[in-house]
């Protein structure tokens, strides 16, 4: 028998609230990340699991046993179990599969079942046929009349599955527990739960049968396992006890005491079950003793034991791992057809820890005297091209050899060619005096190289290190080469930029370095970095600002030269001229008015127009409902704009389909930005990056408009800016108090900060070169809408003075806003059903009809039916922007997963119960692990090309291409008369491309693989970015860290009716998100446009960091609204007079805010300030009077009306001219607050 390699083991299982310990969940309504796992999601019944909740397995008859079962939510029972296992195809193709049996399998206490789906995937046969040597042939596989996609022969079966387990040694092998989805993560990296020993293999079980009929075998083989529940030999990551921590402290961040398997090895821990190499396992154990020793410094759970379980592991992992694990790897890429089992056997000779090269090298001299007879083929032939090798090319290939590679990665660095070809440019003299240059090169591409298998390749334990020392010029002696703290660096900056930073100070750069999970820890300080910057140029360049030295990946300098030359020349270039008298064209279009805020509004459009027109960059700024849309259509409109090109671009399909209703003529184009930059070579859809690149630039273009540019990342904006030649007028299009793009930057807020003036707060019109911005929202003309009141509250823009009546509780709904309070996670979904059945008029609950016809169905008769768009006439798509429930978070009981399978559930029973006919089945078999079905409401995940025959029609207006996003309805198949099979084939109609049908089959969702579709019936408030519904339903969880004042106010923005918030804990729990220092775009760190300089804010708990220029802060470190208040702060601040800022005051029975409370101990006065910022407008003023009325009613009088032993109010104001009176200001400060 074929000995292998030792590898280690990752399983993975379902989340479970009660540690898997063969009990049921404690709360299965409220777990739905197990769900995401299709076995779940397939049979999970919430209201039958909650009837037995708490239970023991062994205590409760096997019928009542959740479906988890079947999904190792068990391997931590104590006591034995059974059970029925059944093919999966013995109803299913009972020509075939009828004579199997049910036959029961064996599971002993701790124990799992194992699945290693992979090796069961028919298109792997080949493939492991020549990797392992394997007795297996495609050709044995029973012809089926039909590609199932699976291994079905016994002994092909047989050989895949002992092959397998082979890997692994009992008490040498480790166990890594993952789960893919759990309900504390966001991200979609594997969840690593726990870690012990191989103690037992199970043996594979054959299926009963009834005849003489084809043979199987079960797949699983239960593998027992050494982790105890007071055991020493193995542990359990302490998610639940932090889960118990969160319950205090809603705010807590449990990102960072979450362990995940490393993604460089994500294959390894994908397939269910998968063999783990030593790399993969040491980074694995490095992540969860990194996440443990966080969480006993900062919870103070103790996590000493399972640290020191760890630290020996480790030892003994780098001990078995060697000098040299890509051996085999490096040995195929040279040409030895049998290379892995060569290294296998010359490490095996050589012994552990020792080096098996002298092996080699006797091998190629005469490989008799080394391996066995069925290893010596190839040596013959290829030793004259070995001996043959430079010492520089001896030495790369010696070189590889440390690092573990897969062979594919082993063939593209072994030939400068390839490395050439796959975008990993560096020569043999390059990679040989700087490793790490490996992964930098790489980096970019889908299977790059990581800088883990890198720096363990050149740091492997001690033990390893000082018997095989690295040669020079590779050699490193210190954990701080520069070489290291170069490639470090890059990992560190390419992490920041996906969360949203384009540069590092040197301190926290360090510090970041300095708290990776790494073994030796790399203990730079920013003196070490500082004097290492000249060593990183070209991948890092050093920025100088404020005295402070920042690195920056190089590729963001690059950047920011091209946005300011192109945004700081064009607005101080020549003017353009397109004389228009836009106020008159506003008129034409929307009719005479005599509405005195209507005329305003007007008046700014106008003004609005004309810089648009003149100016070569410009920005439009402003909230949803100001009119943007409609004056760039007035825009486009115009003759000189189409005839000289117009090209309109927006991030989202949605937006685009905005865009191209303001297209118009024969040179107009409406695209998203992937497409258009795809098109023209500066993105790749593979990996999802935008770049700059020397290719042709697209030309054509006089007028270039994005919209949604809040979305832009840095690099889309280079790589669009890099793609275009010859435009003459490019406007931005935008809302700067949206959540900032997931990546790079902000560049739309960076620009807007530049280029509006100073004094924009109490300018109007807020016209200015390059910049024009729409104040007015104008909705609904002479309605004061309180939706947009609170969403005004979390915009950048103050809030009016009588606005805070909206935080007040007992006045629950209006005609646009509603408020619906839930306390506990349990209380959610029958709330939210009870507002379904309200805002959607349902009959009841449980109204599947009258759900449908909310999504767009027609009835008729018994059946509801999703139509496509026909000859014109729209069909169910139409409905899809109808209503939308939004949430932040993907995960958790309030999560959009958990509340998309809840009304799936719910209200998807009978189209469930067609789809899953074995006879006579009308529509396609449920997808996917969310099991979607005929009439569901679905978003695409990703941008992608889709044309062909999966588009219909293909009449030459179909787009072929779907961007991340769009939202649709499911509107076939619907078996038809003239269909000779059951249909399998899922059409979707999305609502930014009505009137074609897209195909996704069942390959689409593959549980390895990311999904092209998505339940959307609930969508986080990311993705709903760019797209308007009719009516929102708005879920907040209390104190969330998530949570921000960008993402409430993209929310609170997305519907154009009415939006149901429904608010965990009291309403004031929102306002607390107003807050300037709430939010997430001013913590970012860029020098788009300018410097970066970050302002302090103390919090109750550490300090907060925000940009200079995106928030005011008082000398105290405190954050205020507006200039103004700023202004007056600063005025306390010099007097000495201690004042609270925004203190909620209840007066009765009503709670409002004043701007500034004084409350004076030595003289007992109390007096509440207001600014009142822009009384010129009607709507401002009402809002004011209504609130002195307030104060007057509540015995609080302004100054000169006060009343001896009441509190006083004053008032300051600002003036259009003259901006805010300070002497006044200065005056009251010292007489009415300071007596």
């Amino acid at each position: 028998m074929t000995e292998y390699p030792l590898r280690h083991i990752s399983i993975r299982v379902p989340w479970h609230d009660a540690g898997w310990t063969g009990v049921v969940c404690n709360a299965p309504q409220l777990n739905g990340a197990c769900a995401k796992l299709k076995r779940i999601s397939e049979h999970k019944k919430d209201q039958e699991e909650m009837i037995v909740a708490g239970k023991k397995l062994d205590d409760i008859p096997i019928e009542q046993w959740p479906c988890c079962v079947e999904e190792r939510a068990t391997f931590m029972a104590p006591f034995e179990m059974h059970q029925v296992k059944e093919h999966a195809l013995a109803k299913k193709n009972p020509a075939h599969y009828g004579h199997f049996r049910p036959t029961s399998q064996r599971y002993p206490a701790y124990s799992a079942g194992v699945v290693p789906f992979l090796w069961m995937m028919s298109e792997k046969i080949d493939e492991f046929a020549t990797h392992y040597e394997l007795d297996v042939d495609a050709a044995r596989e029973p012809k089926l009349g039909y590609e199932s996609g699976w291994v079905h022969e016994v002994e092909n079966q047989t050989e895949l599955l002992d092959c397998f387990a082979s890997h692994l040694r009992p008490n040498d092998s480790l166990c890594l527990f993952y789960a893919k989805h759990v309900p504390f993560a966001e991200g979609t990296g594997r969840v690593l739960i726990g870690a012990g020993r191989v103690r037992k293999i199970g043996p594979l079980t054959e299926y009963k049968r009834e005849g003489e009929g084809m043979r199987g075998m079960l797949w699983e083989r239960p593998i027992q396992h050494s982790i105890r529940p007071k055991g020493k030999d193995g542990f359990l990551m302490p998610y639940n006890e932090i889960l118990l921590c969160v319950e205090k402290n809603p705010a807590l961040d449990l990102e960072q005491y979450t362990a995940y398997a490393p993604s460089e090895h994500w294959g390894e821990f994908s397939y269910t079950s998968e063999l783990v190499t030593h790399d993969g396992a040491i980074s694995a154990l490095l992540s969860m003793e990194s996440v443990l020793a966080r969480i006993e410094e900062d919870l103070g759970i103790d996590t000493s034991w399972q640290r020191l379980w760890l630290h020996d592991e480790l030892v003994r992992l780098w001990k078995v791992r060697g000098p040299f694990p890509g051996l085999g790897a490096i040995l195929r890429a040279f040409g030895l057809s049998h290379g892995l089992f060569v290294a296998h056997a010359l490490q095996k000779r050589a012994g552990d820890n020792a080096d098996p090269w002298p092996e080699v090298a006797a091998a190629f001299h005469k490989p008799s005297s080394v391996l066995p007879k069925e290893l010596c083929c190839d040596f013959k032939e290829l030793a004259p091209a070995w001996n043959g090798l430079s010492e520089e090319r001896r030495s790369v290939i010696r070189l590889l050899s440390r690092f573990e590679l897969t062979v594919d990665q082993a063939q593209h660095l072994y030939e400068h060619a390839s490395r050439s070809k796959q975008g990993w440019g560096v020569s043999d003299r390059d990679l040989l005096q700087n490793p790490y240059l490996i992964y930098e090169s790489s980096r970019h591409a889908n299977d790059g190289i990581q800088l883990m298998t890198i720096d363990r390749g050149i740091f492997p334990e001690d033990t390893v290190r000082k018997l095989h020392p690295l040669e020079e010029p590779s050699r490193l002696d210190s954990a701080v080469d520069v070489r290291r703290i170069r490639a470090f660096t890059v990992k560190a900056l390419e992490e920041a930029s996906n969360s949203g930073h384009t540069l590092l100070f040197a301190g926290d750069l360090a510090g970041i370095i300095h708290k990776t999970a790494v073994n030796p820890a790399c203990p730079v300080t920013s003196d070490i970095l500082n004097a290492g910057v000249p060593m990183m140029a070209p991948e890092v360049v050093s920025v100088e600002m404020g005295g402070q030295r920042a690195l920056q990946l190089n590729r963001y300098s690059k950047i920011r030269e091209l946005v300011r030359k192109q945004v700081l020349g064009r607005v101080g270039g020549q003017r353009l001229v397109l004389a228009r008298d836009w106020r008159k064209l506003l008129d034409t279009k929307f009719g005479i008015v005599e509405d005195t805020d209507e005329k305003r509004a007007r008046d700014e459009k106008a003004m609005a127009l004309a810089e648009l027109a003149e100016s070569r960059f410009s920005v439009l700024a402003g909230p949803a409902g100001a009119g943007k849309t409609s004056i760039l259509g007035i825009l486009c409109a115009q003759p000189e704009i189409q005839r000289e090109g117009l090209l309109l671009l927006a991030p989202t399909g949605k937006a685009r389909v905005r865009m191209q209703q303001l297209a118009g003529g024969a040179g107009t184009s409406a695209k998203t930005i992937a497409q258009f930059l795809y098109t023209n070579g500066r993105y790749d859809g593979g990996t999802g990056r935008y770049f700059i690149r020397d290719r042709p630039k697209a030309t054509g273009f006089g007028t270039v408009i994005v919209d949604e540019s809040s979305m832009l990342t840095e690099d889309m904006l280079g790589a669009l800016l890099d793609a275009l030649q010859g435009v003459k007028r490019l406007i931005l299009v935008g809302d700067p108090a949206q959540l900032p793009p997931i990546g790079a930057g902000r560049p739309f807020v960076d620009i807007v900060a530049n280029l509006r003036p100073a004094d924009y707060e109490s300018r109007f019109p807020r016209v200015t070169p390059g910049y024009a911005e729409l104040t007015i929202e104008r909705r609904q003309i002479g309605d004061e809408r309180p939706d947009l009141r609170l969403a005004r509250w979390f915009s950048s823009t103050p809030p009016s003075v009588g606005e805070d009546d909206i935080f007040c509780t007992g006045d629950d709904e209006h005609d646009t806003l509603r408020f619906v309070r839930w306390d506990k996670p349990e209380d959610l979904q029958p709330k939210l059903l009870d507002v379904l059945e309200k805002e959607l008029k349902l009959d009841n609950t449980g109204d599947q009809r009258g759900f449908n016809r909310a999504l767009g169905a027609t009835s008729s008769g018994d059946h509801d039916y999703f139509n496509a768009t026909r000859n014109g006439n729209l069909g169910a798509v139409e409905k899809v922007d109808a209503w939308q429930i939004l949430s932040p978070l993907h995960g958790m009981p309030f999560g959009v997963g958990d509340i998309n399978r809840q009304l799936h559930e719910r209200f998807r029973v009978e189209l469930m119960e067609l789809a899953s006919r074995q006879w006579n089945r009308q529509i396609p078999q449920p997808l996917g692990p969310e099991r979607i079905v005929y009439g569901d409401k679905v978003i695409n995940l990703c941008n992608h090309r889709r044309d062909g025959n999966r588009v219909y029609p293909q009449d030459g207006g179909e787009l072929g291409y779907l961007a991340n996003g769009e939202i649709g309805v499911v509107v076939g198949q619907w078996k038809t008369h003239n269909m000779k099979h059951s249909p399998n084939i899922l059409k979707v109609e999305f609502s930014s491309q009505p009137g074609y049908t897209y195909d996704f089959f069942k390959s689409d969702f593959r549980e390895e693989g990311d999904a092209k579709l998505e339940l959307a019936y609930a969508l986080t408030v990311h993705k709903a970015q760019g797209s308007q519904f009719g009516l929102v339903i708005l879920v907040l969880p209390e104190g969330h860290p998530i949570l921000s004042r960008e993402l409430i106010y993209t929310a609170l923005t997305r519907h154009q009716n009415r939006v149901v918030v429904m608010h965990q804990g009291a309403r004031s729990m929102l306002k607390d998100f107003s807050y300037p220092h709430r939010s997430e775009t001013a913590r970012r760190r860029t020098n788009l446009l300018s410097d970066c300089r970050m302002l302090e804010f103390p919090q109750a708990k550490g300090s907060v960091f925000m940009q200079e220029g995106l928030i005011h802060r008082t000398s105290k470190g405190q954050a205020v609204r507006s200039k103004s208040e700023l202004l007056i702060a600063e005025a306390f601040i010099a007097a000495g007079i201690h004042f609270e800022y925004e203190k909620p005051l209840t007066l009765g029975g009503g709670t409002r805010y004043p701007d500034f409370t004084v409350e004076n101990d030595v003289s007992g006065r109390i007096i509440y300030w207001e600014h009142l910022g822009m009384l010129d407008r009607a709507d401002y003023r009402a809002s004011w009077e209504k609130k002195l009325a307030w104060y007057r009613a509540n015995d609080v009088h302004p100054f000169s009306e006060a009343q001896p032993g009441a509190p006083t109010l004053v008032t300051t104001d600002d003036s259009a001219e003259n901006g805010l009176d300070m002497l006044r200001v200065k005056k009251i400060v010292e007489e009415v607050c300071g007596g």
